[in-house]
């Protein structure tokens, strides 16, 4: 709608580096990370949507450089999916943590969902409109953001534990 004068963007789980302690990523990294093992609902093998933290705040910029050098007509009004290209599961993505932190994960699925989340239920988002209309876009690799969180969360264990 050219009337209104905004961008919105749907994001999905927004990770990265500096989230706080009751992060999801984080829950799972310590647990991966301290060989205990993690149970998941009975929808630990749907396709997920992430995004990393600082693609969102790529995007942002790259947006608004864009209304400003005259794209706003085909921006403004506008909606866009925001996420990575890749889509993976849970489980999946638990255990890339595993291999990132060179331990083996014990991942069980014996638990039921028991909150509706918008990327199970729908699946994983699309971004074709968003990487059409700003061309160029292109969110950074999951597992090169995924290595630079887990890192960043293996370096500031002792700060997260103490403030959650």
């Amino acid at each position: 709608n050219a009337e209104y004068m905004g961008i919105a963007l749907r994001l999905p789980d927004v990770l990265g580096e500096n989230e706080v302690p009751s992060s999801r990523h984080y829950r799972f990294q310590r647990l991966v990370a301290t060989k205990q093992r993690v149970e998941l609902g009975d929808d630990a093998g749907t396709r997920l949507s992430f995004v990393w933290v600082q693609d969102v705040a790529r995007l942002c910029i790259a947006l608004h450089e864009a209304v400003l050098s005259g794209h706003g007509p085909r921006l403004l009004g506008e909606a866009f999916n925001v996420g990575s290209r890749e889509t993976p599961t849970l489980r999946e993505y638990i255990e890339r943590i595993g291999a990132i932190l060179a331990v083996a994960t014990d991942v069980s699925e014996k638990r039921k969902r028991h909150a509706f989340l918008p990327s199970v239920e729908v699946g994983p988002i699309d971004m074709a409109k968003l990487c059409t209309v700003l061309d160029g876009w292109e969110p950074t690799p999951l597992d090169k953001w995924l290595k630079r969180t887990v890192r960043w969360y293996s370096k500031h264990s002792e700060l997260m534990v103490s403030s959650s």
